[in-house]
């Protein structure tokens, strides 16, 4: 099984040296949002490799948010019938 991980590039773009130490403090929280449902396999599975970069994501897969209508996609996919 293999993971992308977009998050290195993101936070090239996002932590720009030019807003490194705007705050003093700062907070950040963690969830995971789902358009479909993650069974406790698959969930074992990728908390296992997210324990290693991101514990508080790990966490946050343990109850994460199920939103079958998140957004409207199917409208966007072509189907071969």
């Amino acid at each position: 099984m293999s993971f992308l991980n977009p998050n290195s590039r993101m936070l090239d773009f996002l932590f720009q040296p030019k807003r490194l130490n705007r705050f003093l403090i700062t907070e950040i929280s963690v969830g995971v949002t789902s358009m479909v449902e993650i069974g406790q396999e698959k969930m074992d599975s990728i908390g296992k490799w997210l324990r290693q970069v991101s514990p508080q994501t790990a966490e946050a897969l343990l109850s994460y948010d199920l939103r079958p209508n998140l957004f409207e996609w199917k409208k966007y996919v072509k189907s071969e019938r």
